[in-house]
């Protein structure tokens, strides 16, 4: 894995590369349904990337690769 992090004025970000091949993908794939959830205990707070968050994958946000 290939990680990077990076932070200014406005916050924080993260950068994770994960070899396909550890997800059992060998060449392109149908599209993942996806969905990000951070919390911060100490501020308690959330932020989503599909708002609002939902358990269910018809509401997921869709990850395609190339």
């Amino acid at each position: 894995y290939e990680v990077a992090t990076g932070s200014d004025e406005d916050g924080w970000s993260i950068e994770v590369r994960i070899p396909m091949a550890e997800f059992g993908v060998v060449g392109p794939s149908t599209p993942w349904g996806l969905n990000f959830r951070r919390k911060q205990p100490r501020l308690q707070t959330a932020a989503d990337w599909q708002v609002p968050i939902s358990y269910d994958p018809e509401t997921y946000g869709m990850l395609e690769f190339e």
